[in-house]
């Protein structure tokens, strides 16, 4: 999956500060390979100040999330979705993980997203421990 700059910040702002052990785990390798790399930083231009990142180029990188980190990602987005708290600034992220609807009924009657991603229902026997992204 692709992600540019802003995509990237978004992951990093609604990861879960808090969960159980494992999931903890995954969340800190998550951070860690969504976080910019020093010639990022200064290939695309970002600066950080007072709590706002800022980039003068942006440029997709290619992230292959392993099933339990795409889960954290998504449950998060659902969860967000289903209590209401969805940003608007989020909903491109949130279509991009979680899928969208074209259908004007489904609009209509709220369905804005859709289930879990198949890839998350293939992720039987997946090691706990794994490295959740590569990229």
């Amino acid at each position: 999956m692709k992600l540019g700059v802003k995509e990237r910040y978004q992951l990093l702002s609604i990861l879960p500060p808090v969960g159980t052990f494992s999931t903890l785990r995954i969340v800190r390798q998550l951070r860690e390979a969504l976080s910019f790399s020093e010639d990022e930083i200064a290939s695309f231009g970002i600066t950080e100040a007072n709590e706002t990142a800022r980039w003068e180029r942006s440029a997709d990188r290619e992230f292959a999330f392993k099933p339990r980190a795409l889960s954290v990602i998504v449950e998060t987005l659902q969860k967000m979705d289903k209590e209401g708290t969805l940003p608007a600034a989020l909903v491109g992220l949130a279509e991009k993980f979680l899928g969208g609807s074209d259908d004007e009924e489904a609009v209509e009657r709220g369905d804005l997203v859709s289930p879990v991603p198949a890839a998350l229902e293939a992720r039987n026997g997946t090691p706990a421990d794994g490295v959740p992204v590569e990229g």
